[in-house]
């Protein structure tokens, strides 16, 4: 007994602890940036399942609540935009729609309507927007 209190303080816990936690917690690879993603909605489920969707995959997730404020961001927005995806309930999309054009030519335009679920919005991106 007295030999294991002798070692305990010798030792590097926070080495110790740092080993153990690699191989308790699975290490995951960095994702690589694929670009941003504009998603005009009010509805909050279309924003998780957005953001549930496309972060893992890289893409960082812009999000406006109307259409005057997706103008208004891409004043400002000064890196490319891959995606914008508009609730199309929202007034001025066809406005937005042609500023996208405009300024990010190659943007894919992804129209959400009508009443959807969470599961609705994730299949179709993954099978549209991610293919």
């Amino acid at each position: 007994m007295i030999l294991g209190g002798l070692v305990i303080p010798w030792l590097n816990w926070e080495k110790i602890f740092t080993a153990i936690a690699e191989y308790r917690i699975p290490s995951s690879e960095p994702v690589t940036p694929a670009g941003k993603v504009l998603l005009v909605s009010v509805r909050e489920a279309d924003r998780f399942s957005v953001t549930a969707t496309l972060e893992p995959r890289g893409y960082s997730v812009l999000f406006a609540d109307s259409a005057k404020a997706a103008l208004d961001l891409l004043d400002h927005e000064r890196e490319r935009i891959a995606m914008v995806i508009v609730d199309t309930a929202l007034g001025q999309t066809k406005r937005l729609r042609q500023k996208v054009r405009s300024r990010y030519p190659d943007a894919q335009w992804i129209p959400l309507s009508g009443p959807r679920r969470v599961g609705q919005i994730s299949s179709m991106l993954i099978d549209v927007a991610l293919d």
